[in-house]
């Protein structure tokens, strides 16, 4: 055994690789032992079992400062035993939750008879050990409570976390949410799926993957003051599935809910209107089927456990158009859990997250037809030696190397991948009226496949000096992430604009074809020291993060093969190397010697994630969206662009990634500067615990955030804003824009081409205070409640944060191209939906709140609830107009950005459940409502000022819905 980890451990230490992300996958048992008069007791015999897993019993000895500690624990609860000669023995029962440090104490008697002492007290809910924010969901909420079933949805329920859709009893579970986190770039957020990073790092931080959520164990999102094992200052979502224990447990479960069981909340506003079609509702649910089974136990008591699940989700909902989403989800996981010795606990884990979706919205406009819609795939990996292996497979091994070392390391392939085709076929055309705020046609054709490999070693170990005690975290590890894409529109290539005011454009197309990799390696070492009521930690964690283009060919496209011709990329384009170091520092402090009530700050310095997709930007052939755009008069009145209609010889007006005088150049006209490197933050973190009762915590924290070097910063090559000319000024009912354009000569000078580099002159920052209560679990009741105050807004230092001077609504400080946003110093930040079935939301609330629980009533009944309010978002009004070169932009029509603001929203969810015992088994019958008050609450609609669908609602609050479920255990 000792030889095998000896050579497993230099491989590992051969690959140069560091901890790649947030890796939460257990808890922690830390102790002292001290006699009667105080004094600690070395030499402590602490034996750690479990009577809800089993396994053998781990043990250790307590140190010079009488202190013990067992890591890396599961869920679950545990009984902690001391033993010494001439003492009592003694024995305590702990609750171990993912995220959090149990930190527990025994006093030891001289032994005057032979007994054992059973310590009664509960366990603590205040972690003396955390510095920054994180909210842990344990098994009781997501169960117990009404819940939309999706991790999502879950999103809202945490302080600070501002999520652009609200989820009516599973009617968004079907696709991601956008979402943001106390002012961290969603480019940094860390998913991690039972200690893998899975992050999609090439879609701006979104999961890889959808999820069973009754495989979940318990998850637990960091939202600040985050470990050095967290590669950002973004949010960390962490899930951790269940496992197999010594008795056999079994489940199976089905839900369900449709439009029978869905009332009206249908606004007077719409009742009339003719998208509707005749119906008595806009965006509604038509049915939710959620189905599947777990099982799990014992192979060998003591020693090997099995445990796996299967789940589907098949959701179907309905658009205020009357247009049908269909959306189904099947997971897979499978898990072995092998005690070898005392010393070495093995793992296996399997995860396969297929999803289908038809009729998918790609985000374009508010009203798409069902021809330009989606259906949606899984398509996986085709080539290398494991690409036959479908999904995530995790290989795990954590060793004991005595009561001071403690090493973890795990190898995780992840072979995976999606596509889109549009439902009206490839052979037709599609366009875009932004009159009308609608699509039709058909839009195009996507497809990528990701083979990426893992790799991570960390570790802990501990050392009594100084009067204190010191441990010791270190870690190391890989990612590669390959990708292999394809993006091609659909019919002839050429995409049809319609504009208020009759001004047309024809954007010809050519394909885009993106190989390229990521690859991350990074490495992290720290020390926290205790002694007395006080803990200091501090440490630095240093990241490189590489992007490199690979061949690639598009072909031509299909109108215009001689203005946008086939095109082969080899070599030779620039490519991305970040390397950063950032340091943290975190210290605590309990006010009493109960240390129940425990003070903490924090400050870090984070590197932001790379998007290894952002190197394409230097690639003729897979860079964002290359296309011309000429002036289109549509002369059938067809609302789509044939050849005669497209107006060549008046030449391109605007284009992108290409030079129009040279389009069948292998050189990109786009650059990515030297010197571009991550985005920073500085994060601060001011906070207080309480145990107001035993299992009853409230707590406050306040934090503050700068972000600085944003990245994705796309000016115009040789242009500043003294570069840019009014163009037009619009004026309509009380709204102004002044439109600017670029200096056509210097555009042609540089091919229209960009320059990928930091935003200079440009920083956020965001302040929050965030309130919360946290009731676990006992005498029959749990509740948790957070509100949150939230002020993220952006500050201009320089003439270089801005480019071109028009005022747009995208907010996001990296804006596309050589957009500025809304220029107003100090005005709010809110990021834009797209892209993800849910476009043209600026989700931004300056207050949130959410509060949930259950009460376990007599005769097997539990009630449960779910109250969720929010500030009402952002609903810039704007003007669609071109700015010359820059092409089409929303012009911001009012001197403020969060000017107009959609109503506030509340949303009221209850639950009641019955479980039915019969010997072992168990029938729990539940009724979920959602949207209980109705409330038919405005959540877009059209802002095109002077459009004439100016104003029209686009969505409301889902209606009121009843969910009905049964589940049986064994």
């Amino acid at each position: 055994m000792k030889r095998v980890l000896s050579v497993t451990a230099l491989l590992l230490l051969g690959l140069l690789v560091s901890a790649a992300g947030a890796q939460i996958a257990g808890g922690n048992i830390y102790g002292t032992v001290v006699d009667q008069q105080g004094a600690v007791l070395p030499g402590v015999d602490v034996t750690l079992a479990s009577p809800t897993i089993g396994g053998q019993p781990r043990t250790t000895v307590t140190d010079a400062q009488g202190q013990f500690r067992f890591l890396n624990l599961d869920a679950g609860t545990y009984k902690v035993t001391t033993n010494l000669v001439g003492f009592n023995r003694m024995e305590r029962e702990v609750i171990v939750n993912t995220g959090v440090n149990a930190n527990i104490s025994f006093t030891m008697a001289v032994k005057t008879v032979e007994e054992t002492v059973t310590v009664t007290a509960e366990s603590p809910v205040v972690d003396v050990k955390k510095v920054g924010t994180i909210t842990t969901l344990t098994q009781d909420e997501l169960q117990s409570t009404p819940q939309s079933k999706d991790p999502w949805a879950l999103l809202k329920t945490v302080p600070g976390v501002i999520v652009d859709r609200v989820n009516v009893g599973g009617n968004e579970s079907g696709q991601q949410s956008g979402f943001v986190g106390k002012g961290a770039l969603a480019t940094d957020t860390m998913w991690n799926l039972d200690g893998v990073v899975i992050t999609d790092t090439t879609s701006g931080g979104a999961s890889s993957s959808y999820y069973d959520f009754d495989a979940f164990d318990e998850v637990a999102i960091s939202t600040g003051g985050n470990d050095l094992k967290v590669q950002t200052g973004g949010l960390g979502i962490n899930f951790v599935t269940r496992r197999g224990t010594n008795a056999f447990k079994g489940s199976a479960k089905f839900t369900f809910d449709n439009d029978s069981l869905e009332s009206s909340n249908l606004p007077s506003s719409l009742q009339s209107d003719s998208r509707l079609l005749g119906a008595n509702k806009a965006n509604h649910t038509d049915q939710i089927l959620d189905y599947g089974f777990d099982i799990g136990g014992p192979l060998l008591k003591d020693k090997l456990w099995f445990w796996g699940s299967y789940g589907k989700n098949d959701i179907e909902i309905i658009r205020l158009t009357q247009t049908h989403d269909e959306t189904i989800l099947k997971n897979t996981n499978a898990k072995v859990n092998w005690s070898a010795t005392k010393q070495d606990e093995f793992s296996f884990f399997y995860f396969n997250g297929a999803k289908e979706k038809f009729g998918r919205s790609p985000g374009v406009a508010a009203n798409e037809a069902d021809s330009f819609l989606w259906n949606q795939g899984n398509f996986y990996p085709e080539k290398g030696f494991l690409h036959p292996l479908h999904g995530l497979w995790k290989f795990e091994d954590n060793h004991t190397f005595g009561p001071n070392l403690f090493v973890s390391g795990k190898y995780a392939w992840y072979g995976w991948g999606y596509g889109f085709a549009p439902r009206g076929g490839a052979g037709q055309d599609g366009a875009v009226n932004y009159d009308t705020n609608s699509a039709y046609g058909s839009w195009n054709t996507y497809t990528s496949r990701k083979p990426w490999h893992v790799v991570d070693v960390n570790g802990s170990s501990f050392k009594t000096a100084t009067g204190g005690s010191h441990e010791f975290k270190f870690g190391f590890g890989y990612r590669r992430n390959p990708n292999n894409s394809t993006t091609r529109w659909s019919g002839s290539e050429v995409v049809g604009h319609i504009n208020p005011g009759g001004d047309n454009y024809a954007l010809a197309y050519r394909a885009r074809v993106v190989n390229f990799i990521g690859q991350n390696y990074d490495a992290y070492v720290g020390d926290t020291f205790s002694k007395g009521r006080a803990t200091v930690n501090g440490g630095v964690r240093w990241d490189r993060q590489t992007a490199a283009n690979q061949p690639s060919t598009a072909p031509a496209n299909t109108m215009f093969p001689d203005l946008l011709p086939s095109l082969s990329y080899t070599s030779g384009a620039p490519t991305i190397h970040w390397n950063d170091v950032s340091p943290r520092v975190g210290a605590t402090f309990a006010l009493n010697e109960a240390r129940t009530t425990v003070a903490r700050a924090s400050y870090a310095n984070y590197a932001g994630q790379l998007n290894p997709y952002e190197v394409t930007a230097s690639n003729p052939v897979g860079g964002s969206y290359t296309y011309i755009a000429f002036k289109w008069v549509d002369l059938n009145h067809d609302g789509f662009a044939q050849k005669n209609e497209i107006l060549t010889n008046l030449g391109p007006q605007y284009s992108n990634a290409i030079d129009p005088a040279h389009p069948a150049s292998a050189t990109s006209v786009n650059t990515i500067a030297s010197n571009y490197h991550a985005n920073r933050d500085h994060e601060a973190i001011l906070g207080v615990d309480h145990e107001l009762m035993p299992n009853l915590m409230i707590g406050a924290a306040y934090t503050f955030r700068r972000t600085g070097d944003f990245p994705t910063w796309n000016p115009r090559i040789g242009l500043t804003s003294a570069d840019y000319s009014i163009s037009s000024q619009q004026s309509s009912g009380g709204y102004t824009a002044t439109i600017y354009a670029p200096n056509a000569a210097k555009v042609d000078a540089s091919g229209g081409g960009r320059i990928l580099e930091n935003r200079p002159d440009y920083h956020s920052n965001y302040q929050g205070l965030e309130l919360t209560l946290n009731k676990r679990l006992s005498n029959r009741w749990m509740a948790r409640v957070a509100f949150s105050v939230n002020n993220w807004n952006e500050h201009f230092d320089g003439p270089g944060a801005v480019q071109n001077p028009t005022r747009t609504d995208s907010t996001t400080g990296a804006v596309s191209g050589a957009l500025s946003g809304p220029q107003v110093e100090g005005g709010q930040i809110a990021p834009r939906s797209g892209g993800s079935g849910k476009g043209d939301i600026f989700y931004n609330a300056r207050w949130q709140l959410n509060a949930n629980g259950f009460y376990q009533l007599p005769g097997g009944f539990d009630v449960g609830a779910n109250l969720f309010a929010r500030q009402g978002y952002i609903e810039p009004q704007v003007f669609q107009v071109t700015a010359g070169g820059d092409g089409r932009v929303r012009a911001l029509g009012t001197p403020d950005f969060d000017q107009v603001r959609y109503p506030n929203l509340w949303d009221l969810d209850l639950r009641v459940a019955k479980l039915i015992t019969l010997n072992r088994v168990k029938f729990q019958l539940a009724l979920d409502a959602f949207n209980v008050l109705n409330v038919g609450t405005t959540l877009a609609q059209s802002r095109i000022i002077g459009s004439s669908a100016f104003g029209a609602i686009n969505e409301i609050l889902s209606p009121r819905i009843a969910r009905v479920g049964v589940k049986f255990q064994f």
